[in-house]
């Protein structure tokens, strides 16, 4: 039962790692991938003492794993676990039981590494996978009469896959090889995982019943699945012939595998996933006006959520980048549509002309990006239009709500390469929220996937509800691999759909811009021709490298099996890493900050009491950018004109604190706001500007400042003033507001950590007119670059 105990531990700890063992966390599944890692060697761990020579190969082999996984994130995993297992079967003994069960883990990863990539690339290999998991799901739900639409992701596909590459590695390398067992064993093993998935029915209906707090493992049932893979590996383990002794590595094979190692990695992660660099160049867009639009952008004198309309930022973010957005209503037809790159259709409710769908189609073929953007259950009509439009690029919208499984579709994502993902920050960046899923048929491919999540029915009775469903997963409804933007090249040019307009409207630009950017990048940029070039030479070096590695006579087949797997794996970590080559430039707009990397105190929604929506809209009317810091503050200050830092909770280091300076020197602006209550996160920064916040509570109160009333939450007074410093707004004789001339730039300091949030500056129906006048004063102040006298 060792081999069955080890492959269970090996199982997990690869499904876990790379995501595919239910929505987690992404740091917990890195943890019990690291403990079933350990288990595995543990497991493994010979019956004789090893010396200690081996002890420190595992060692450094579990250590160099665990850095390439905090490294790569999940797309390392493979490579993590190849060089865990290489360490255990070298440590075990050439000719031991151990180091045999350690080889044909090995074999199975390195297959699992060529698949699992191609797996998650989003082409047809992946929509073939697709659709045998729905029928074959939709079989066995027939069986238990009860609708089952589960994709690949929830019945578990990648376990299953790599349980029989398992058993298929243990026939190879048996001392006497036994296909009619392998034929057996991956019987048994497909009859259990069938099992598994009829007995999900009881299961739920137990869970609903008795046990409501299992309920997690309803829409991640992939647990589940393996736990009767394991038991159908044990079965079929009896009768399973004995492995062969492997040879001793001749001398110097260790090169030729390191060699071979690198070459592999460089002929799949150039050849398989990697997408050469977009260059993004200036050009025009077009901006659709037919449709569900409101193009208001917030304005002095009309405030509240709805003063600044849906996509009036759009334009202006456009503009900001370096593009030629024009907002028209003519027809689609050729001779409007020859001076631009790009179309851009949002929410269109009324059907193309003929003459319109194939002018659009020729537009495209000839070289021009369509962008459509709809929402989800086809609200306003706008699903029979789209998927008209669509016939030719074999995309559709589905009359659903792509629903996800947590607050959001964070750690629901699957990594899959391609430009618009390169260089993402987190799941969160693209800011799609409740929209629909689309349908994508090859050579169309997803851009953006949920891994996790389910297709929530649209109700066509619910007209005042945007025809939504009830949100809960029923039976019938898709369970998980959820295509949220497709793409599709046709011709010269191509198609870029997404189920969800979220991302381009005004309240989410502010956290969404820099993918925004990208997305004009990609479609009307161009990659340059020599990267393919590139491509093809490193695939006929790397393989030639290969052959002459593992081809010598001296090279026994245990170093091709720990060289090859390796290589492939770390390519795979490679072709599916997210990288810079992605990076967008910065924008030409005057670029206000709001730093949310410090954990600040504001919420980040944008319209309740505690949020910056009403921030957001102010900047706006004042001709600022505004746009989220996440991370990498110093990075995002070097070309900002003014930073807002809003009651942190954590501290700014050192070097975070000289990145503010110079940004301060060379002319940016400072806005901080805290209360005495909150003052350590910012104390650094306090210290190092000559500031301070006093311990007397001043509360809630109003004071005019010239010919305003400003109110202020809950004030708190500065102390320590430096002596250049001039006060702006006090109360009771304390200054509550204060700012200071430093270099080029400036500081100011408000002494309430509510001050610029929605409940003292602007909400959801209204605003204070006072508090925006002031701000409006203070970013003239930075705008002039002097001090307040």
């Amino acid at each position: 039962m060792r081999t069955v105990t080890a492959s269970a531990w090996l199982l997990f700890a690869t499904l876990l790692g790379l995501g595919e063992c239910g929505h987690l966390y992404a740091g917990l599944g890195a943890l019990l991938s690291a403990l079933a890692a350990a288990a595995y060697l543990s497991t493994l761990r010979p019956s004789r003492p090893a010396p200690s020579r081996a002890r420190l190969l595992v060692a450094g082999g579990f250590l160099l794993a665990a850095a390439l996984s905090a490294r790569l994130g999940e797309t390392g995993v493979l490579a993590a676990l190849a060089l865990i297992v290489a360490a255990a079967a070298v440590a075990a003994g050439q000719a031991s039981a151990q180091a045999a069960i350690a080889r044909s883990h090995l074999l199975a990863l390195a297959a699992f590494a060529l698949l699992w990539p191609l797996y998650r690339l989003g082409g047809a290999f992946w929509s073939t996978l697709e659709r045998l998991s729905l029928a074959y799901s939709g079989a066995v739900g027939n069986l238990v009469g009860n609708q089952y639409v589960l994709s690949a992701t929830a019945i578990a596909l990648p376990g299953l896959v790599l349980a029989a590459l398992f058993v298929v590695a243990r026939a190879m390398l048996a001392a006497r090889r036994s296909w009619a067992w392998a034929l057996r064993a991956l019987g048994i093993l497909l009859a259990a995982h069938l099992i598994g998935l009829a007995a999900l029915e009881p299961f739920a209906i137990g869970v609903q019943r008795w046990a409501p707090w299992l309920d997690y493992l309803l829409l991640n049932p992939q647990a589940l699945l393996v736990l009767f893979m394991i038991a159908g590996l044990a079965v079929a383990e009896r009768g399973a012939p004995p492995a062969a002794a492997a040879a001793p590595v001749a001398a110097g094979a260790a090169a030729r595998a390191a060699l071979a190692v690198l070459a592999g990695a460089l002929v799949w992660a150039f050849v398989v996933g990697w997408s050469p660099p977009v260059r993004p160049v200036a050009g025009r867009v077009l901006l659709y006006d037919r449709g569900f639009l409101d193009w208001k952008l917030p304005q002095f004198g009309r405030y509240g959520q709805r003063s600044g309309g849906m996509f009036g930022l759009l334009p202006v973010v456009l503009r900001g980048w370096g593009y030629q957005p024009t907002i028209s209503a003519d027809s689609l037809i050729e001779r409007h549509l020859s001076d631009y790159q790009c179309v851009v259709l949002i929410n269109v409710n009324t059907s193309f002309s003929a003459r319109e769908l194939e002018d659009l189609r020729r537009f495209v073929e000839r070289g021009g990006s369509l962008l459509v953007l709809g929402d989800h259950t086809g609200v306003v009509g706008i699903r029979g239009p789209y998927n008209e439009l669509l016939r030719p690029f074999g995309i559709r919208y589905q009359f659903d709500c792509a629903s996800f499984p947590g607050n959001s579709w964070e750690y629901a994502m699957a990594p899959i390469t391609h430009p618009l993902r390169a260089g993402l920050t987190h799941d969160d960046e693209p800011q799609i929220w409740v929209g629909a899923s689309l349908e994508a048929d090859p050579p169309a491919r997803p851009v953006l996937l949920a891994r996790y999540g389910f297709s929530d029915f649209g109700e066509p009775t619910q007209y005042e509800m945007s025809y939504l469903g009830d949100r809960k997963f029923n039976p019938g409804e898709r369970l998980d691999d959820l295509v949220l933007a497709a793409e599709r090249r046709y011709g010269r040019g191509r198609v870029l759909v997404f189920g969800d307009t979220s991302p381009f409207q005004s309240g989410a630009l502010v956290k969404s811009q820099r993918f925004v950017a990208r997305v004009f990048g990609y479609l009307l940029g161009r990659p340059a021709a020599w990267p393919r070039v590139l491509t093809a030479l490193l695939a006929v070096v790397g393989l030639a490298v290969i052959a002459v590695a593992l081809g010598r006579p001296r090279a026994a087949p245990a170093t091709a099996l720990a060289a090859v797997p390796l290589g492939v794996a770390l390519g795979a970590a490679l072709a599916l890493a997210p990288h810079a080559r992605a990076e967008t430039p910065w924008p030409q707009a005057a670029v206000a900050l709001i730093d949310h990397s410090h954990v600040e105190r504001f919420d980040e929604l944008s319209w309740f009491d505690d949020c910056v929506g009403g921030l957001e809209y102010n900047l706006l009317r004042n001709e600022y950018l505004p746009r989220w810091v996440e991370r990498g503050l110093a990075r995002e200050l070097e070309r900002a004109s003014v930073l807002f830092v809003i009651a942190p909770a954590r501290r700014f280091g050192a070097a975070e604190v000289a990145a503010v300076d110079r940004f301060v020197e060379r002319g940016g602006w400072l806005f901080l706001s805290v209360g005495y209550e909150e003052r350590e996160g910012s104390k650094n920064l306090l210290d190092h500007f000559g500031f301070d916040v006093g311990p007397t509570p001043l509360t809630q109160f109003e004071e005019r400042v010239g010919p305003l009333e400003v109110r202020f939450h809950k004030g708190w007074p500065l102390v320590a003033l430096a002596k250049d410093a001039r006060v702006l707004a006090s109360h009771l004789e304390r200054p509550v507001v204060a700012a200071r001339r430093i270099g080029r730039g400036g500081v100011v300091v408000v002494g309430d950590s509510w001050f610029f949030l929605n409940r003292n500056l602007e909400g959801e129906n209204g605003a204070y007119e006072g508090n925006v006048q002031f701000v409006r004063q203070l970013l003239d102040l930075a705008r002039e670059g002097k001090p307040a006298s």
